[in-house]
């Protein structure tokens, strides 16, 4: 997979082979559960991330707005099972603007 800003027709066609096997050039790669496009843009995984947290948050709703549990367990179930999934690989998202 080739990174760049250009656009993406004038990327140039990557050929590598192994052992007389052609590799496919990628637009887009998965890797350890981040996905990694040809733009370096992060639009899909910002989103991807955000519905996974909100799925998490609906899961574990029982527990963050029980009236019996403390908030400082509400809280730290929260840090752990929502925002760590949101914000996971972030260090390596690009600023565009």
């Amino acid at each position: 997979m080739i990174v760049t800003k250009k656009n993406k027709e004038l990327i140039p066609s990557l050929i590598i082979s192994v052992n007389d096997v052609k590799l496919e050039q990628a637009q887009k790669f998965k890797c350890l559960g981040t996905t990694l496009n040809w733009d370096a843009r992060e639009e899909v995984e910002i989103q991807m991330r955000i519905a996974l947290a909100r799925k998490e948050f609906n899961d574990k709703r029982s527990i963050l707005c029980n009236k019996n549990i403390s908030f400082t367990v509400s809280k730290n179930v929260f840090v752990v099972y929502v925002i760590s999934i949101f914000t996971y690989n972030s260090e390596t998202w690009t600023i565009s603007k």
